[in-house]
């Protein structure tokens, strides 16, 4: 009987210290997770802005982000707000976009290009770089005092266009009679 409370109590023990270690590591996770890292600003600092980036609309509230990935990346309100700090900053000597690709759409882009413009109103400077610079990243780029791209590198500009399709000869041969109802005099669609 005495061996098997001994056996017992000792399985008892390796259990309780098992779990203590395990929930010491989970809270110290969680605190690490959690704790605000402060960040120094030296002087002649350049801000770094990759805009390969997908700066999303909204805070993603995923707190498993940032161990998975390294760090968790700022929402587009985030960047606006650090570009506006930034500008009055006067450790902050200027932007340096990467335009290596575009990971946002056309209205974030429009957002980021104006507070680059408010940016550049402090009278601060601006520089972007890429080996690959297509349209949306050259658009948000453009206020830049200088955007330099790589010998070998690709600037892929595409104009905008609009096609209208007529069906009118395919209803012809169809001998379909359609039954048009004008909204107003100038609608120009069934002529053709």
């Amino acid at each position: 009987m005495k061996s098997f409370f001994k056996g017992f109590f000792s399985s008892l023990l390796a259990l309780v210290v098992f779990f203590g270690i395990i929930l010491l590591i989970f809270f110290g996770v969680i605190g690490a997770m959690v704790a605000s890292e402060t960040i120094s600003v030296e002087n002649k600092t350049i801000l770094v802005i990759d805009l390969a980036d997908d700066f999303s609309d909204r805070k993603k509230e995923d707190p498993f982000e940032e161990l998975a990935k390294g760090e968790a990346k700022p929402d587009l309100q985030n960047v606006i707000e650090l570009l506006n700090h930034a500008a009055g900053d006067s450790l902050v000597k200027g932007i340096y976009l990467k335009l290596n690709g575009h990971g946002n759409g056309f209205a974030s882009s429009t957002e980021l290009r104006n507070a680059l413009l408010d940016f550049k109103k402090s009278g601060k400077k601006i520089w972007a770089y890429g080996e690959y610079i297509d349209q949306r990243a050259l658009a948000t780029a453009s206020m830049a005092d200088k955007i330099y791209c790589h010998p070998q590198g690709v600037v892929q500009w595409q104009g905008m266009s609009v096609e209208y399709v007529f069906f009118k000869s395919l209803i012809d041969k169809l001998e379909i009679k359609p039954q048009i109802f004008y909204a107003g005099k100038f609608k120009s669609a069934p002529e053709n």
